[in-house]
């Protein structure tokens, strides 16, 4: 091996967590969009974040299913992908899709002549894995933000994706458990679209009540099938 392309290793090396990776070799659409992201977001500098079409985001995947398809197959499977790397930050509800920078699943350091990989970001539960590997402060950490916003606190319904971020937490956790097996996203979409008072401000107390209720509706009117 040359020294350069050694160098060149080291220098573009995407550290992937092995846990994430044997939770979503099932969901093949998963499996791409974690690596992709992985690979994607740490090398993003703007804030702004920079937006591609989903036709861009569907060859990187090398995905040729219809657009309408592929978008509801991206949006179902990233709950997936947020579990396995919670750092991505990605907006996947609207026209394009909007990629913020964000940090790797795993940190790569050099130690002497040789790139090691550190820390375990996955929050995934496997089987019979070590405790150290879900380190319990992150998830103690996660849940007690989640649930820190002021009762009395008025706030807009959340925009764009509820796959990640402190506050959507408890709305996603309630499109989980109560709409499954629907996608969150596309309820959160049609809520933003049927409620008549999407533009007022209320608690998070009052607006995870109405979501709740919103969800309970869309999945019994909807059966408990995708097609």
């Amino acid at each position: 091996m040359s020294e350069v392309f050694y160098n060149h290793l080291v220098q573009h090396a995407v550290p992937l967590n092995e846990v994430a990776i044997r939770e979503l070799k099932g969901t093949p659409t998963a499996l791409d969009l974690y690596t992709y992201l992985a690979y994607r977001l740490p090398r993003i500098t703007s804030d702004k974040g920079q937006r591609i079409s989903w036709d861009q985001l569907a060859r990187h995947l090398g995905n040729d299913a219809a657009s309408k398809r592929f978008r509801q197959t991206v949006r179902e499977t990233m709950h997936m992908v947020s579990a396995g790397e919670p750092n991505a930050n990605v907006d996947l509800s609207g026209p394009s899709v909007v990629l913020y920078p964000s940090h790797a699943p795993l940190e790569k350091k050099l130690i002497g002549t040789h790139l090691r990989l550190v820390g375990k970001a996955s929050t995934i539960n496997e089987p019979n894995a070590p405790r150290q590997q879900v380190p319990r402060t992150r998830c103690k950490v996660t849940n007690e933000k989640a649930t820190s916003s002021p009762e009395r606190e008025l706030l807009p319904f959340p925009k764009g994706t509820l796959s990640y971020g402190t506050r959507e937490h408890a709305f996603r956790q309630i499109g989980l458990e109560k709409g499954a097996p629907w996608c969150v996203d596309t309820m959160a979409d049609a809520f933003r679209t049927g409620f008549k008072d999407i533009g007022t401000h209320r608690s998070d107390k009052d607006w995870l009540r109405v979501w709740e209720a919103f969800v309970v509706k869309y999945a019994a009117r909807r059966g408990k099938s995708y097609f």
